[in-house]
């Protein structure tokens, strides 16, 4: 998602829904329906979408970032291959979202390492580290619940460290250093009660999901890449631990972990320098889940894999 793109998913989320109701009590409530009955381990259609008030973007040394808000929602946060649920605070006032990207290439930076810090008048709100998300209106992103003072003007900052995976062709040398961004939010609890919210009553529960808002490498010899991603929306899975082996008439041509890399053309994937071949066969096994926290539709997939067996073609 590079800026144009960002700003007009923040245009097209508040153009469309309708109003929330007029109290913030009802508001939370009616904007966290009861999840589906039997949700299935899988992607599926949330009981929702809802609308995010742009606040801005900027630059961050190698990182565009930009900054949005929505009401607080639950989500899931994931350790190994269990999920916890975190539901909505009576503090909660807002749910805030960091995306960051390469402006260059419009590609959208996994980074584990984001924190927030909000402060008003020298008080300070919020001062933590922000969960990586899932979500399947926003991609990824690093989100969380915060709560603020009411209505005013809040200054923002993000301190983005460094990339964990190693980075590659025109992304070498890059995203490994602290960078932060500052952003002046305008918050108004009645710019949150008039974002967009949708029940999606009639598909929630079914596979699918909602539609999303709007190489070099570093060995002469071949190399073997493996993008994990949702299915649907396409968003990338980052922060596991992948393994692999190739087999060639019967014996082992490769075998080893992949390793997190971001990549310019391949953007953010798993891999290691191997010699792949037509007729090969390849098995990948999820050794760790995705370590990030996610959106509804999104916290019961994921989280358990079967080893994957493929015979690879040209």
């Amino acid at each position: 998602m590079d800026r144009r793109a960002f700003l007009a998913a923040g245009a097209a989320a508040a153009a469309t829904g309708t109003a929330g109701c007029r109290s913030m009590f009802e508001t939370r409530s009616a904007r966290s329906p009861p999840l589906v009955d039997d949700r299935p381990d899988a992607v599926y259609v949330p009981t929702h979408t809802e609308g995010m008030a742009m606040v801005g973007t900027a630059e961050a040394g190698d990182y565009r970032v930009g900054l949005t808000y929505s009401f607080p929602h639950r989500f899931w946060t994931v350790d190994a291959d269990r999920t916890n649920k975190v539901e909505i605070q009576g503090s909660n006032s807002a749910h805030l979202m960091g995306t960051v990207w390469d402006p260059e290439t419009g590609t959208v930076v996994p980074n584990s390492s984001v924190e927030a810090t909000v402060t008003r008048d020298g008080e300070t709100f919020v001062d933590r580290g922000l969960w990586p998300m899932l979500s399947q209106n926003m991609g990824v992103h690093a989100g969380d619940n915060v709560g603020l003072d009411g209505d005013g003007t809040y200054e923002v900052t993000y301190d983005i460290g460094p990339l964990s995976a190693r980075t590659t062709g025109a992304f070498a040398g890059k995203f490994g250093e602290l960078e932060s961004a500052t952003f002046t939010l305008e918050f108004e609890e009645s710019t949150l009660r008039d974002l967009p919210f949708e029940r999606l009553t009639d598909r929630e529960g079914d596979p699918g999901a909602v539609d999303p808002m709007d190489m070099e490498i570093e060995s002469d010899g071949s190399y073997l890449a493996v993008s994990a991603r949702t299915p649907y929306n396409r968003y990338p899975l980052p922060f596991m631990a992948l393994s692999a082996t190739l087999t060639r008439d019967g014996e082992s041509a490769f075998e080893g972990a992949l390793q997190p890399t971001f990549d310019p053309d391949l953007g953010y994937h798993y891999g290691a320098a191997a010699d792949p071949r037509d007729g090969d066969d390849l098995r990948l096994v999820i050794d760790v889940a995705p370590q990030l926290a996610r959106h509804e539709g999104y916290e019961t997939a994921f989280l358990d894999f079967d080893p994957m067996d493929l015979t690879l073609s040209g």
